[in-house]
Formats: structure tokens, C-alpha cells, sequence
């Protein structure tokens, strides 16, 4: 099977609208995610930071600063090609228990 492309990766990220903007309500506050294969990623805007392994290992490898959710993410936000969802900031905590939840879950895959 040939290995896909980071771009074609990309692309079908942002095309099945993989790319989310949680907004919570009335605070305001914003959180991005990136819905990968194995779950969702945690995109931190101002860090340029993606929870997902390869973010990790490209960093420890010094190859990159980057991944693919992250590129995705900056292509989606700046064609504003991405889903944008409003939540109660009573749900906040709840929101994010269930997101690190699902971090956790890829960090063990191994």
C-alpha cells in the first residue's frame, strides 16, 4: 500500500471538516481540535503545539516543528474551512475530561 502524502492528509482532514473550533459560551474562550485517526488532537495556537505523537517525535527527532493536524489546522482557520461548535461553559470541564480522555487513550496505543 502506498504511504500517503502530506498534503493528500491534509487536504482530507479540512474536506471532511476534521478541523474544529470548540467555542464556549459566554465566556468566549476557544479551543481547536483536530480529529485524527486514532482520536482528537489538541491544537495549541500560540504555542504552534498538536498533542498528536508525530508533533512529539518530530520534535525530539529535531526533524520538525510541526505535523499534519497542525498544518491543517493553520489551511482550515485561514480559508475558514473548519467546523466551529458552540458549547455551554458549563460543559467546559466535562468537554475537556472527555478530550484528555482521548489523548490518553493514543499515548497508550503502544
Amino acid at each position: 500500500m502506498k504511504k500517503r502524502s502530506s498534503n493528500d492528509l491534509i487536504n482530507d482532514l479540512i474536506d471532511e471538516g476534521r478541523v474544529k473550533l470548540h467555542k464556549f459560551q459566554p465566556s468566549g474562550r476557544e479551543l481547536w481540535t483536530v480529529i485524527g485517526n486514532y482520536g482528537d488532537h489538541l491544537i495549541f495556537i500560540d504555542g504552534d503545539y498538536c498533542s498528536c505523537r508525530g508533533f512529539y517525535f518530530s520534535l525530539m527527532r529535531q526533524k520538525s516543528s510541526s505535523c499534519y493536524h497542525l498544518k491543517a489546522y493553520k489551511i482550515a482557520k485561514q480559508s475558514k474551512k473548519y467546523s466551529s461548535i458552540e458549547i455551554s461553559d458549563y460543559d467546559y470541564e466535562t468537554f475537556f475530561k472527555l478530550l484528555t480522555k482521548s489523548i490518553k487513550k493514543q499515548i497508550e496505543l503502544d
